[in-house]
């Protein structure tokens, strides 16, 4: 049962507006969290197994939770998919289940799990330990999905045999990741509202139209044309990014798969 306290009813009156400014990511299987968890160094699941009553209670506070520790990617996935996948891979005896992935822990300590019960103000105050990376009595390490083997493709280096980019000519690779990477930012930008992106666009242009008449290229040279381009996008992602908080940086920023750039040319379509 759902209890409330002091912070949680002076939020009550505010939930309307923070349902319509958090974002609560649903990831829709096992390889959606795969990625999310590549690109985020912090990440933190809600589990939950179809229609569950406790989630359904629950997710007002979740997308409130979301607007407290902005700059903490919360998300949800339905263990109940893809034949329970999820369930065998993390080993979950039951449902709903709150954790933390920490990409960049070491083994065995990449997986937090909350051990507490679904209430705000203990569910927040687990949330913030899980941000500043410090102990908490309600954690504790969970079961890690297996690491994909070696060559797999997964995750590869680029040039490395497991990686279908790394086949690539090196100036097809380039801009196909400064592609990938600009939609990812275009879709953060859009979800703060058009003013933001409309901005974005015509700073890229500039800084374009810069290097063009800097380097004097014509506009018959199509190759230079491209360089320029991509070069205009990534020096401005750069400026951008520098402000961003960590969690919108690793998300742009992170690794482009083959994948990504299918996905990344169905969104150019839609």
């Amino acid at each position: 049962m759902l209890r409330v306290g002091p912070v949680l009813l002076a939020l009550s009156a505010m939930l309307p507006y923070v349902m319509a400014a958090a974002v609560v990511r649903e990831l829709n299987g096992a390889e959606a969290l795969q990625i999310a968890t590549q690109r985020q160094r912090r990440l933190v699941v809600l589990m939950y197994d179809g229609e569950c009553a406790v989630v359904k209670a629950f997710q007002p506070w979740l997308f409130a939770l979301a607007q407290m520790v902005p700059n903490l990617p919360i998300t949800r996935v339905d263990v109940s998919r893809q034949s329970g996948m999820l369930k065998s891979v993390f080993q979950l005896a039951k449902t709903p289940q709150v954790k933390a992935i920490m990409r960049d822990n070491p083994k065995g300590e990449k997986v937090i799990n909350y051990k507490g019960p679904m209430e705000f103000e203990a569910l927040l105050e687990w949330l913030q330990a899980v941000y500043k990376e410090v102990p908490h009595k309600l954690s504790e390490f969970g079961v890690e999905p297996p690491e994909a083997p070696e060559g797999s493709g997964k995750r590869g280096r680029a040039g490395s045999s497991g990686d279908p980019m790394g086949h690539l000519p090196e100036s097809v690779r380039g801009f196909a990741t400064t592609m990938v990477r600009e939609n990812r930012l275009q879709r953060k930008l859009a979800e703060q509202g058009g003013v933001r992106l409309d901005a974005y666009n015509a700073k890229v242009t500039r800084r374009y139209q810069e290097i063009l008449r800097s380097e004097e290229t014509t506009l018959d040279d199509k190759y230079a044309i491209q360089e320029a381009n991509r070069r205009a996008r990534d020096e401005v992602h750069e400026e951008i990014l520098a402000q961003a908080p960590e969690h919108i940086r690793d998300e742009v920023m992170g690794d482009v798969r083959m994948g990504d750039i299918a996905e990344s040319q169905k969104e150019k379509k839609r």
